[in-house]
């Protein structure tokens, strides 16, 4: 609904996924943005905390 942007696949496993903005926010913390292996993300949390998807979140929480 809202990405931010998109990192690749590991060919087997799983296709490219794309990184909603709502996973940058906190839930208890205003005016926040989270970015690299912290972000919320417990259903894909073992891809979220690959490098690429953390180059991804920092560029999106930089810009935002």
């Amino acid at each position: 609904k809202d990405p931010i942007g998109v990192f690749g696949s590991d060919g087997v496993h799983w296709g490219s996924m794309q990184v909603p903005y709502q996973a940058l926010l906190p839930k208890k913390a205003g005016h926040l943005l989270a970015a690299g292996r912290c972000i919320g993300a417990p259903d894909a949390i073992d891809h979220f905390r690959l490098i690429c998807p953390c180059f991804v979140t920092g560029q999106a929480a930089g810009v935002a």
